[in-house]
């Protein structure tokens, strides 16, 4: 298709892309694809906005401090976290606000 404009994204490399996520979390969702699977972009991100855990690769929504990180900043996150680390009660546990007994 002649109209198709390929996205462009603001930040192509980690170190500006964890200025930036740090600053602003959701700016992850305009880096390189390939900085959405680099642990220290996402953590930025996810410590100022957790529910910037939804532009994170599938890989990094399946690492459990990624998450957790998420969840703490944000509980809604957890919808956005791997299948298996949403039924993980650890996690669950880890970041719930309820006292532990």
């Amino acid at each position: 298709d002649m109209n198709y404009k390929a996205p462009v994204y603001k930040f192509k490399t980690a170190e500006d892309a964890v200025a930036a996520a740090s600053r602003y979390g959701h700016a992850l969702k305009d880096t390189e694809p390939n900085l959405r699977d680099n642990k220290d972009v996402v953590m930025a991100a996810v410590r100022k906005t957790g529910y910037a855990l939804g532009y994170a690769s599938e890989s990094l929504r399946d690492d459990r401090e990624v998450v957790e990180t998420a969840v703490k900043q944000d509980w809604w996150a957890l919808q956005l976290a791997s299948e298996r680390l949403r039924r993980d009660r650890k996690v669950f546990t880890s970041v719930s606000p309820i006292e532990k007994r």
